[in-house]
């Protein structure tokens, strides 16, 4: 994990790559997640809907998967800079700007293309010295990193969504709400060791313009 973050340091997409190793969500969720999902003063984040690759947007396909997720305190500060750089980013789109609230959206607003997602931890697992790396990977190794710190089982399956219930939306009870704080505490303190973990150098994204260069010189 220090590897992949280490060689992500800088990147437009740092703040994507930092999200799904602290939550474990699937490209779908992350894709799909609006700022109302959001709530930094309380430090959740709701999982509503999916996108698939064509943007077309769904419930989860279980009701475990639409869950309530308790942010590590590194993951708080990060989507606060996030939404800074989009709004830096919406107006220099300007007019092209299409507003769908999305936490990452391409750099018109729109959906993310997850061939992007896909080049992207091509390029960083490359600079890492590391093997092909799949975004399904990322949720693997979260799920790994959880249990390693002494996670309870029933708190990792919660927060991936594989908890088995019948309620519409699974809100986390009080009870459950301070051991799912107690572990992204733990989480949160492997997330803060990663080399370079000083959040003022996240890079805001790229314009449509520096994201069809960066395509030309790939493939120059």
């Amino acid at each position: 994990m220090k590897r992949l973050l280490a060689a992500a340091r800088g990147h437009p997409d740092e703040a994507l790559l930092i999200v799904a190793l602290g939550t474990g969500l699937r490209r779908s969720e992350l894709l799909a997640l609006r700022w109302q999902d959001s709530d930094l003063t309380q430090g959740t984040l709701a999982v509503r809907r999916t996108v698939d690759i064509e943007g077309h947007e769904a419930a989860p396909k279980t009701a475990g998967g639409r869950r309530e997720i308790v942010l590590p305190g590194l993951l708080i500060e990060v989507l606060q800079q996030q939404r800074t750089h989009q709004d830096e980013a919406k107006q220099a789109a300007g007019a092209a700007w299409q507003e769908r609230e999305l936490v990452f959206a391409s750099p018109s607003g729109g959906f993310r293309d997850p061939a992007h997602l896909r080049r992207f931890l091509h390029e960083i697992a490359e600079r890492a010295g590391m093997g092909s790396v799949g975004f399904h990977a990322l949720r693997q190794t979260t799920t790994f990193l959880l249990l390693s710190l002494g996670v309870p089982t029933q708190v990792v399956l919660d927060m991936l969504g594989l908890r088995r219930t019948t309620q519409p939306f699974s809100f986390l009870s009080p009870v459950s709400l301070a051991l799912h704080r107690e572990a992204m505490a733990k989480l949160d303190a492997l997330l803060r060791a990663r080399p370079g973990a000083e959040t003022d150098g996240l890079r805001a994204p790229v314009s449509p313009q520096e994201e069809e260069q960066d395509e030309q010189r790939r493939h120059a």
